[in-house]
C-alpha cells in the first residue's frame, strides 16, 4: 500500500519519505511500481519456465504480443495464446537468467513501460551463449493489477549494441 511503511506497515503522508516510527526510508512511487512491475515479470518467466499456464495466463493481458528482434531483419512475434500454449518446454542447454538496469520509462494510472537487460545463460559454445536482450515491456492495469501486454526484446552483441548477423 502507498501509505504504508515499507518495513514496519505503519501509516505515512503520501509525501512522507521517512518513517517517523522506525526511521526507514522510503522509495518513491517510481522504485514501488518498478519492484512492483519486476516482480509481475520474474512471475510470467517461472511460470512459463514451469509451464504453469493458469499462473501465465493470469499475468498476461488478453492483447499480450512478445516481438523479438535477432538480428537485422529477423523478427518473431508471439501472441497470448501461443506463449501459454509453450509453457513449460525448456531448452535443455538453459541455465539460468538474470535482469539488470531496470528502468521505468512511462507511467499512468492504467499502464506502464519499463526497459532492461536480460542475460540468459546456457552450456553450449553458440556464439549466443551467453545471450542478452535489450527489452521493454509494456503492462497495463486491469481489475487493480498489473498484467503484461506488449514485451520488444532485441538481441545485442558483446558490446551492447544490436546484434548484425554476416549473413544479412
Amino acid at each position: 500500500m502507498e501509505n504504508e511503511c515499507s518495513e514496519c506497515g505503519a501509516n505515512l503522508a503520501i509525501n512522507q519519505t521517512e518513517c517517523a516510527y522506525c526511521g526507514a526510508a522510503q522509495p518513491n512511487a517510481d522504485e514501488r511500481l518498478l519492484v512492483e512491475l519486476m516482480n509481475v515479470k520474474r512471475k510470467a518467466e517461472m511460470a512459463y519456465r514451469r509451464g504453469n499456464k493458469l499462473v501465465l495466463e493470469s499475468l498476461l493481458a488478453d492483447d499480450y504480443e512478445l516481438l523479438e528482434v535477432e538480428c537485422e531483419g529477423i523478427e518473431g512475434r508471439v501472441d497470448r495464446k501461443t506463449t501459454v500454449e509453450n509453457a513449460g518446454f525448456v531448452d535443455p542447454a538453459f541455465l539460468s537468467y538474470s535482469i539488470s538496469d531496470e528502468e521505468l520509462l512511462e507511467r499512468t494510472p492504467e499502464t506502464a513501460k519499463m526497459a532492461f537487460i536480460q542475460t540468459v545463460h546456457r552450456s553450449t559454445d553458440n556464439e549466443h551463449d551467453p545471450y542478452t536482450t535489450r527489452s521493454k515491456t509494456h503492462f497495463v492495469r486491469h481489475e487493480g493489477r498489473w498484467k503484461i501486454a506488449y514485451e520488444h526484446l532485441v538481441m545485442l552483441d558483446k558490446n551492447g549494441q544490436p546484434y548484425k548477423s554476416d549473413a544479412v
